[in-house]
Formats: C-alpha cells, sequence, structure tokens
C-alpha cells in the first residue's frame, strides 16, 4: 500500500488505477488516516517551491527497511497499519518514519502532530504558540508539529483563515496551502485554499512572499493593499490591488459587490456562508451591485438577487443553493 500511496501522489497512475484508489480512499478509514499522515508529514518539512515526489527512489531507499519496520497499533479503532514507512518522506528528509494514532494525536517520527479544525459551520479564533492570531473559517483546519515555534515555523492550511502572523526574523512562518506556498516575518493576511479551488492570498499588512509549489517560476512578493491568486493546477499566479473587503467577509458578513460578475459574486458568497452554488454557465458574465445592510443572511442577499433579476429563481438545500433562469434578462 506504501508503494501505491507513492504513486499516486507522484501521478504515476493511470485513469482506471486513480479511480479505483480514490474510491478505496473515501471508503477505507485506514487507509484515509494512513494517506493524511503522509500529507501532513510531508507538508511540514522545509521544501522549495517545484518539490515532487519521486516514488521510485523513494522504494528503493525504504524497501529493505520495510520488512524490520515494527507493526503499530492503532489504538482509537483497534487495527493495526501494516509495517508503514513513509516511502514519500525520504525525499524530503532522507529517513522513513513510523506513523500511528495516540487516541486523536497523530505521532510522525516522535513528533506530535496538533491539528486545529472547524465543522461546516462554526469558526475559530486561537493564538498559535508562537504568539501568532488565527482566524480559521468553517470547513477548514492547520496542522503544526510540536516544535512549531523552536525549529521551525511550519504549518498546513487546508480552507480559509487570517492571520496576524508575530514577528521572528530568524524563523519565517511558512504556509503550505494547496499548490501554494506563504512565507512571512511577521504581518496580517488571507488565505483561502479550499480543496478543488484556486489558492488566494490578500495581504492587510507588511510583505508577504507566495508561490506555487508546482511552477516554480511562478512567485510573487505582495505588499499592503495587494492580492493574488494561483490557478488550480498551480501553473499561474495572478496579482492584483484588493478593491474590496470581501475576502473578510467570512467573519464580518459585511459584502460590497459594485458591478461585479455573478463567477466572482458566487465564489465570495461560497466562502462566507459555506455554501455550494451550481448556476448554468451563461450566468458567470452577468453581473451585480449590492451592499450589505442590517440583515446578512445569505436568504436576504438572494431575496435581493432575485429582485434584481426577476427571471431568477433559487432552491436552498441545507448547504447547497440552486440557481435555475434567464439571470441577465431583467
Amino acid at each position: 500500500m506504501e508503494e501505491l500511496i507513492a504513486k499516486y501522489l507522484a501521478d504515476e497512475l493511470g485513469a482506471k488505477q486513480r479511480a479505483d484508489f480514490e474510491s478505496k480512499l473515501i471508503q477505507d478509514e485506514q487507509l484515509s488516516l494512513e494517506f493524511e499522515a503522509y500529507l501532513n508529514a510531508w507538508d511540514l518539512q522545509d521544501k522549495s517551491p517545484g518539490d515532487r515526489f519521486d516514488s521510485n527512489a523513494a522504494w528503493n531507499n525504504v524497501q529493505k527497511q520495510i520488512t524490520e519496520t515494527p507493526v503499530v497499533e492503532m489504538k482509537k479503532s483497534n487495527f493495526y497499519f501494516l509495517k508503514i514507512a513513509a516511502t514519500l518522506l525520504i525525499v524530503a528528509v532522507a529517513g522513513y518514519f513510523v506513523i500511528q494514532k495516540n487516541g486523536e494525536t497523530p505521532v510522525i517520527n516522535g513528533s506530535t502532530l496538533t491539528v486545529k479544525a472547524t465543522t461546516n459551520s462554526s469558526t475559530e479564533a486561537f493564538q498559535l504558540p508562537d504568539g501568532t492570531e488565527v482566524r480559521l473559517n468553517a470547513n477548514s483546519k492547520i496542522t503544526y508539529d510540536d516544535n512549531f515555534g523552536t525549529t521551525n515555523r511550519n504549518i498546513i492550511l487546508r480552507g480559509q483563515a487570517d492571520f496576524d502572523v508575530e514577528r521572528n526574523e530568524t524563523l519565517p512562518f511558512v504556509i503550505s496551502a494547496g499548490n501554494g506556498r506563504v512565507e512571512v516575518l511577521g504581518t496580517s493576511f488571507d488565505v483561502a485554499a479550499y480543496p478543488g479551488k484556486v489558492v488566494k492570498v490578500a495581504v492587510t499588512e507588511g510583505r508577504v512572499e507566495f508561490s506555487s509549489t508546482v511552477n516554480e517560476e511562478e512567485k510573487a512578493v505582495l505588499t499592503q493593499g495587494q492580492q493574488a491568486k494561483i490557478d488550480k493546477e498551480g501553473q499561474n499566479l495572478e496579482v492584483s490591488d484588493i478593491k474590496d473587503d470581501n475576502f473578510k467577509g467570512w467573519w464580518t458578513k459585511e459584502l460590497n459587490f459594485d458591478n461585479d460578475s455573478f463567477e466572482e459574486i458566487f465564489d465570495v458568497l461560497e466562502s462566507t456562508y459555506q455554501v455550494e452554488i451550481s448556476y448554468p454557465e451563461a450566468f458567470e458574465k452577468c453581473r451585480w451591485t449590492y451592499q450589505s445592510g442590517p440583515d446578512k443572511s445569505v436568504e436576504n442577499l438572494l431575496a435581493q438577487l432575485k429582485a434584481s433579476y426577476r427571471n431568477l429563481e433559487y432552491t436552498i438545500k441545507e448547504n447547497q443553493i440552486i440557481l435555475e433562469g434567464s439571470a441577465c434578462a431583467n
């Protein structure tokens, strides 16, 4: 299984093999835990943009050792991992890890991983061990190891968070976020990195280095009032000026659209209200102007959108919003 995970992350599987692996990943809790531990441990290593898994080199290095790796009990679920050698991580650290679950806390090569996570309907504010203040959006997660603040300030972000980073000239603060990497010494900024979406950074204070982990040529230094995004494939990075505070909407619920396209608006709404919006492709170029009032609910916003576009219909089912109609015809 270790070799299969290596090849999957190195993008060396055929289409059918990938589909079979992903199906099993959803259904098999043991495989899911093992896979996530690999990802977390890899992301927390110091890597240069563009570093990729070399599954053949990793597997050859560990194959002779794997039969000697002890079987580790999974205490939470009362089953055993197969002999786990972190095949993929040898590339980064020239060694291998034994991964275990101690109750709810993953342990990798003696280092404990701390995970801060939110549900689909909750946000959380907390302080990291180095004094950095974090706001974590719904359906988001931050992971760091027990050396954070002493030998490293590396974290993994899945989802969205706002950071007010405590300054440290000797220990950069590094965020692995999807296909993006953020590095700062001390500043304030917002990062959005939900799976399957573009990675976005908005800087409200100081200086941020933002780069692609897929294409090492794509990198930029952002300063106060600038934002940037990396496409889903990690190939292109675009920098622009921040035109509004909508990136803060997920905690302020204050939104301001000035003749913005539906595509841009719905992207903001999905992040702000943690919903999924489906709509005809023809809606993407339609435009709308709106400013939040006393009622900041998504239901009120949709009602006002329908008042502007009377041929538009919408349905809300839990966290899903379905739009239909000829939206651009008033």
